[in-house]
């Protein structure tokens, strides 16, 4: 079996989105990230409190593996691209965007071929 599992092989990365946002009341949360055509692709929910809070998404989308024939249980990451959160607390509605970029392409890669 090939290691070349690129995007796959998700507990062999640390690759991770860190969405921080504040709250005036505690409460029961939710966090959809939503991808480029709106659709969602993956749901948080938990307790946050009144305070800063952080959520960390694996970038592992909801949903069955997407190549479980590379290896049973294995997991595909999320596609580089824009993506949107929505976090909904109450009454309260907060949004913002961020981009997952891919490593070998995006502006880590070129930074290290600069330096080469």
């Amino acid at each position: 079996m090939s290691r070349d599992y690129r995007g796959d092989w998700i507990w062999e990365t640390s690759r991770r989105a860190v969405i921080n946002f504040h709250l005036r009341e505690a409460g029961r949360t939710t966090v959809t990230i939503l991808d480029a055509k709106g659709q969602a692709v993956k749901t948080i929910e938990g307790e946050t409190s009144a305070a800063l809070n952080s959520v960390s998404w694996d970038l592992v989308p909801d949903g069955p593996p997407a190549r479980a024939e590379v290896y049973p249980g294995a997991r595909a990451l999320a596609k580089a691209g824009p993506y949107e959160v929505v976090i909904r607390s109450g009454a309260v509605v907060l949004s913002g965007c961020f981009e997952v970029v891919d490593p070998e392409t995006g502006p880590a890669a070129d930074k290290k071929s600069q330096t080469k």
